[in-house]
């Protein structure tokens, strides 16, 4: 059996955490601020209490905004939240 494997989204985040980390130091880099990285493409980060435990984030590319769950108490799910919709702007951006 033959298992492909699209590495475009994987692509993609390397791309762009590399675009961010240019210029800036491995200090500045590591642990990865995922909140900063969007600020930073001018998209804005809102937490809200949101009720629905299936629900962690979402990318509103009209108000250029991520929504997260609040709810969502690790600090690390709440990075990987927003990188999971910087994934989708930077794949999708364009449509």
């Amino acid at each position: 059996m033959t298992v492909v494997i699209n590495n475009l989204p994987s692509i993609a985040a390397i791309n762009l955490f590399k675009a961010w980390s240019y210029d800036r130091s491995p200090e500045e880099c590591f642990p990865v601020d995922c909140k900063k990285i969007a600020e930073e493409l001018k998209l804005r980060v809102r937490f809200e209490k949101i009720d629905d435990n299936g629900f962690s984030g979402m990318l509103d590319v009209t108000q250029r905004l991520i929504l997260c769950n609040e709810n969502i108490t690790s600090k690390g799910r709440k990075n990987f939240t927003i990188a999971h919709e910087l994934g989708h702007y930077s794949l999708h951006k364009n449509k």
